[in-house]
């Protein structure tokens, strides 16, 4: 008799209580982490900074970033400066405020991305087990639970 080697229960028919679904939605998130982790790691980033990559598709001001990251400018300033060392990103002046800076990708850092976009984006296992009905329906879900 073989068993399900997936850790979940499988709620058979059955509501599953909340504390499935959390545990559920965990283990899909440690999944998910884990190979984009490995993906940052592959081109030399950290996550953090795989995501203010991912985030440079056109340039943005420092507070743009944080904000689009969810983080504080100080943390994003420090991201920002390690990613500028490795010669991802440079910090432009602003064309009507010069106060701010702009931070726009290298052409290392627009190599770097595209690595990431198809190593950490284009294809995540725990979803691409998903056929296009299932990906439109956890789509609308998430969106679901994700609005206050």
């Amino acid at each position: 008799m073989s068993q399900d080697p997936s850790p979940l229960p499988d709620p058979a028919g059955r509501t599953p209580s909340t504390a499935e679904l959390v545990d559920a939605l965990l283990t899909t998130m440690n999944r998910m982490r884990a190979h984009f982790s490995a993906a940052a790691a592959t081109v030399g980033v950290t996550p953090t900074q795989a995501k203010a990559l991912r985030e440079l598709a056109e340039p943005l001001t420092l507070k743009d970033l944080a904000a689009r990251l969810g983080a504080d400018v100080s943390n994003t300033s420090s991201t920002v400066d390690r990613l500028e060392a490795k010669g991802l990103i440079r910090k432009e002046a602003h064309q009507s405020d010069r106060r701010a800076r702009m931070l726009t990708l290298t052409e290392d850092g627009t190599r770097v991305r595209h690595a990431l976009q198809k190593s950490a984006f284009d294809t995540v296992p725990v979803l691409d087990r998903l056929d296009p009905a299932q990906r439109r329906e956890l789509y609308a879900l998430l969106r679901l639970t994700a609005t206050p």
